[in-house]
């Protein structure tokens, strides 16, 4: 099976709730952040991303870059807290 080197970055202005999972669910993270996270591991060249940043404060800056092999392949800024890719 192929594999890619997938790199997860969110930041966030305030306290944001964040799910990761690809299609299979053999990545899958909930969890609390505040600033910066950094998630990285290998997935299915062949499979979906699912990333979620998610926050009730209000004005709370958020972003989701997603990069495979190191180059960015999707993004999502929100200043109000909710940004969501799908890849």
């Amino acid at each position: 099976m192929a594999c890619v080197e997938g790199e997860v970055v969110i930041t966030s202005t305030k306290p944001a709730d964040v799910s990761i999972s690809d299609d299979s669910l053999n990545w899958f993270i909930n969890e609390e952040i505040v600033g910066t996270a950094t998630y990285e591991r290998d997935i299915a060249a062949n499979s979906g991303l699912s990333v979620s940043a998610t926050t009730q404060a209000y004005r709370a800056q958020t972003t989701i870059k997603v990069y495979e092999n190191g180059e960015l392949v999707s993004q999502d800024t929100d200043p109000n807290g909710f940004a969501m890719v799908n890849y």
